[in-house]
């Protein structure tokens, strides 16, 4: 299979997201209901932003982008979502 970015860049994104998302499931499951509720409007702004950030980093991945190797974790990605949701 050939990748997109480097494997080297995938396994660190897939450890930092993994990571980061683990942390950020232990914070909302280990506050208590007051401090969650008083999370809960900033959750979406974080997430905007991030979204935003995404965007910018992407242009500079997108330079360096095998547009086959796209197209085909594309097309592995809606199998598997289709399988899933099936």
């Amino acid at each position: 299979m050939q990748w997109f970015i480097p494997k080297s860049t995938a396994r660190r994104e897939v450890l930092v997201t993994q990571s980061l998302s683990e942390d950020g499931a232990r914070l909302l499951l280990g506050s208590g209901d007051a401090l969650f509720w008083q999370l809960i409007p900033w959750l979406p702004l974080f997430a905007t932003e991030l979204f935003a950030a995404g965007v910018m980093r992407n242009r500079g991945l997108a330079r360096r982008v095998n547009p086959q190797a796209l197209r085909s974790a594309v097309v592995w990605l809606g199998l598997v979502l289709a399988w899933h949701y099936l």
